[in-house]
């Protein structure tokens, strides 16, 4: 899902880099509020779902037992598709020309807005992967005292999941 994600924002980002406010008007709706609104809601569902990888990891390498969630993947798609959809609407709510229709591009026209619908979730987004990453470490290099003979193969082995955690949970994006 964070890859379906990632591909949207990448299909609509030449369109939402060429597309000028008022170009287009359909009804009370431009096309520049549409492609604003789906560029803005798939940014946000990016990072959600990084997060939902970085929960998956932090259930998978720290909390071992008792991981079980029953319904994953309703809760997961819930949480991924459905809660990214309140930042763009929002916008649409509350901002002015609808919310999307700046002065010289198709992005949030107000800067509370901005900092409230896109800057905000996306840091305390990066906050929780982060957090859950140091996490996910520590417990990746948790020493076991009976491993000692096989240190130095264990410790590649380690370092080899610490990088794989560190793209997997889009630190890298």
């Amino acid at each position: 899902m964070l890859c379906l994600s990632i591909l949207f924002v990448n299909c609509l980002y030449i369109p939402f880099s060429m597309t000028k406010p008022n170009q287009y008007q359909i009804g009370r709706f431009s096309f520049c509020n549409i492609i604003g609104f789906l560029f803005h809601y798939f940014l946000i569902a990016s990072f959600m779902w990084m997060l939902i990888m970085a929960t998956i990891q932090y259930m998978n390498f720290v909390r071992i037992f008792n991981s079980h969630v029953s319904h994953f993947f309703i809760k997961t798609g819930l949480i991924g598709w459905i809660l990214p959809l309140l930042f763009p609407f929002l916008v649409v709510l509350i901002g002015k020309n609808g919310g999307y229709t700046g002065e010289s591009r198709c992005w949030i026209n107000n800067d509370w807005l901005l900092y409230g619908t896109f800057v905000a979730p996306i840091c305390i987004i990066i906050l929780f992967n982060l957090i859950l990453f140091i996490f996910t470490i520590k417990s990746i290099f948790r020493h076991d005292s009976a491993l000692i003979p096989h240190q130095n193969s264990r410790s590649k082995l380690q370092m080899g999941a610490a990088i794989c955690c560190f793209v997997s949970v889009g630190k890298f994006y």
